[in-house]
């Protein structure tokens, strides 16, 4: 009985090194882009478009530059960018006192519903029940005004996020100080505001939540069965607030569809929580965002200054878990969204250098930080330049990439070109699809040799086992290589096991003589090879039960 060895075998398992959480995997800035002219101009929310483009909005105090003109103090001001970052379209809207845009949402037609603050009266602003009011805009497809719309009371209110609800109707978030015209009360101070509006803006309800001190409503979410999910900051332990931990908490309630609330909870320590952003798990969890003082009670920790804190609630509200992260100075969180990999991004500021802070370029940069859907730190990273950069929201574009928006007052780094004053600021990051495969870990015969490639361009810095630094390594011994590589900050590596052998080590055996009926079983002595035997069997074993050659390569 005969036995061939025929080159390698191969053994199919790839170790991956885990990365450190500070570093982050090498996502490409694919631009990073200014928008604005002379004065003031500040992007707060940024969508991708059911047409693959991108609508970015915000106010403006300039009339030049990217500006075709100004109506007066700060004016809406909506751009639509293609996905190259050039701009589709631009317009600004507003009377001659200021408008402020602090949301944006398509609508199932393409249109496009912005809303925000305003003081005018005159220009493209119908009408003002007094000091600031909620105003609403409806565009069409092309930037042009549809119908416009304002909602409040004799004092000020403010709409921070705008939603199209599964009916069709409009939903309205934010916060108001009147107790008289579409408000019908006031607990003191600002109150939470909620509004619901038909798809033609019409008011279908309103409702007012809070206690005696400050309560600043932010975000809302509608789970599947209709219920609303509000999320912001209260200062008071009173009214519909139940308990205060001390200063501002997150506050985070839901209701009915009819706006009724059904329970509600607050979150923090013994100093100041303020809660920006909310999102739905997928189980429709609740994960809320913000930032932290405290060191306490629902916080557990705290780097030094204000940290970035996101809580995950149960859709009843109980507490899952609670996360902290930043550095010595000042990190907020400004956005949660989902990703697809079933984590969440954040965007915000970070001033900071150091704990959970790999790096900053001066004053506040932009920070983006990648959780797990534990809330565990994947990877963190600031942009921005020398002055001050801030981002204020992020989502993830549907090929699995980001786009960002906020504000810049930096001309350097990430940042080159400023228009004066603080410009909008859009950053579009391409998908995580930079990495290192140095194949699967494999089986040689003595004296061959292999060559490891990483697939990487020279843009990149390269460290191997042994210290050296090409992108290619040849092997010519058993052992473990491993490689890193990093740029501008990100790092990807990877490890492979390379194993030799004697080919003349593999035989099946002496050839042998059996009786009638009987049979043997014929085995490799090599583990963890391809296997190809005379009759096409692929096992590592073989069952020879008639007379003949075998054979096993």
């Amino acid at each position: 009985m005969r036995c061939r060895f025929w080159g390698g075998a191969f053994f199919l398992l790839m170790v991956l090194p885990a990365l450190s959480a500070q570093s982050p995997p090498c996502l490409e800035t694919v631009w990073s882009l200014h928008f604005g002219g002379g004065e003031d101009d500040i992007a707060n929310q940024i969508i991708e478009t059911s047409d693959g483009h991108f609508v970015v909005v915000g106010q403006s105090k300039s009339s030049d530059g990217d500006l075709s003109g100004n109506s007066g103090e700060e004016d809406f001001w909506v751009l639509k960018l293609d996905t190259l970052g050039q701009v589709v379209w631009q317009r600004n809207y507003g009377g001659p006192g200021s408008d402020k845009a602090g949301s944006v949402a398509e609508t199932p037609a393409g249109d496009y519903l912005v809303a925000g603050s305003s003081l005018s009266v005159g220009g493209d602003v119908g009408n003002n029940y007094g000091e600031e009011d909620a105003w609403l805009v409806k565009l069409s497809p092309d930037g042009q005004i549809l119908w416009e719309k304002n909602y409040g009371g004799s004092a000020n209110e403010n709409i921070e996020e705008v939603r199209v609800a599964q009916d069709g109707g409009i939903l309205l978030i934010g916060y108001s100080e009147s107790n008289d015209g579409d408000v019908g009360g006031n607990n003191g101070d600002f109150d939470f505001w909620m509004v619901k509006l038909d798809a033609d803006g019409n008011l279908v309800w309103s409702h007012h939540y809070g206690g005696s001190a400050a309560d600043w409503g932010y975000r809302v979410r509608e789970t599947q069965s209709g219920e609303l999910v509000v999320a912001g900051s209260t200062f008071s332990s009173n009214g519909d607030v139940s308990d205060n931990k001390g200063f501002y908490d997150f506050w985070v309630f839901k209701t009915d569809a009819g706006g009724n609330m059904l329970w509600e909870r607050n979150f923090g320590g013994i100093t100041e929580e303020r809660a920006y952003a909310l999102e739905l798990a997928e189980n429709e969890d609740i994960i809320v965002a913000g930032t932290s003082i405290s060191g306490d009670g629902d916080v557990g920790g705290n780097n030094g200054g204000n940290d970035a804190w996101f809580i995950r609630l149960s859709p009843d509200g109980d507490l899952l878990w609670s996360r902290n992260y930043g550095g010595i100075q000042e990190d907020r969180s400004f956005s949660i969204a989902p990703t697809l990999d079933g984590g969440f991004v954040s965007a915000g500021i970070s001033r900071s250098s150091n704990a959970d802070v790999a790096n900053n370029y001066g004053a506040k940069d932009g920070w983006i930080v990648k959780l797990d859907a534990n809330g565990n730190l994947e990877w963190e990273k600031n942009y921005g330049g020398t002055n001050e950069d801030r981002l204020f929201e992020i989502r993830q574009t549907r090929n699995r990439g980001f786009i960002a928006c906020g504000f810049s007052f930096s001309d350097d780094i990430d940042l080159p070109g400023n228009n004066g004053g603080r410009d909008f600021w859009v950053l579009k990051l391409s998908p995580d699809s930079v990495g290192i495969d140095l194949g699967p870990d494999t089986t040689l015969c003595l004296g061959q040799t292999l060559l490891l490639r990483t697939g990487l361009d020279d843009s990149f810095d390269f460290l191997w086992q042994d210290g050296a630094t090409d992108s290619t390594f040849l092997v010519v011994e058993e052992g473990l290589y491993h490689v890193r590589a990093s740029r501008n900050g990100c790092e990807v590596a990877d490890t492979i096991f390379v194993d030799y052998v004697d080919q003349e080590s593999v035989q099946l055996g002496a050839d042998t003589t059996l009786c009638e009926g009987q049979s043997v079983t014929l085995s490799s002595p090599l583990d963890g090879a391809h296997y190809l035997w005379q009759n096409g069997d692929t096992s590592p074993t073989l069952t020879a039960s008639q007379p003949g050659i075998y054979w096993l390569e």
